[in-house]
């Protein structure tokens, strides 16, 4: 499958992320990830052409946002409906997790709680055609919530794989441009 996971953020990068694009891709998945850097009290209007281009092609789409990013969730969500056609949205993050109801009125699905596996498991249930219930993972089905188990916290950090620094796919939009981070000069953000 081709995913594009977007990250609203105020700061460059996410740690969380990274690590489940990894996950993704050891299975074989075509995983992009955006970080949308954007205040959340301006539009993100000039911001959705250039998202919407990285995200075209995509089988899936995945935000991840804290609540106040939950109008630009909905902008992107509406956007990508309009404009890339009836591709499954799924919500995930804090937001999703402390106002799930809220978070289904847009998203197709939203994972509750942690999503390191649970969120894999549930592309792999998609790539292969299903539509499994998966633990974390909610969906509508009429106006019905339907509310799945909360899988077990895994302590072991190790069980993960490590992140992958290189920034292959990896994109920053701001400002309504995008650019690939491969390219980003990280030293000046420290030194």
């Amino acid at each position: 499958m081709k995913i594009t996971i977007i990250n609203f953020t105020t700061f460059l990068y996410s740690l969380s992320l990274p690590n489940i694009v990894q996950i993704l891709r050891n299975s074989g998945h075509d995983v992009r990830c955006v970080n949308v850097i954007s205040d959340p009290k301006e539009s993100l209007v000039p911001d959705l052409p250039a998202i919407i281009e990285i995200a075209k092609g995509s089988d899936l789409v995945g935000l991840s946002l804290f609540s106040c990013y939950h109008d630009h969730a909905v902008v992107l969500t509406k956007a990508l409906k309009k404009q890339i056609g009836d591709i499954p949205v799924i919500w995930g993050g804090v937001h999703t997790t402390y106002l799930p109801e809220l978070s289904l009125q847009f998203a197709d699905y939203i994972c509750v709680g942690e999503g390191e596996e649970a969120f894999p498991e549930f592309v792999e249930s998609l790539s292969q055609g299903r539509k499994d219930q998966v633990n974390n993972i909610w969906y509508m089905s009429g106006d019905k919530i339907v509310k799945t188990s909360m899988k077990a916290l895994n302590n072991n950090l190790d069980a993960y794989p490590p992140f992958d620094y290189n920034h292959e796919g990896f994109y920053q939009v701001e400002k309504g441009k995008a650019r690939h981070l491969k390219d980003y000069n990280f030293t000046r953000l420290y030194f």
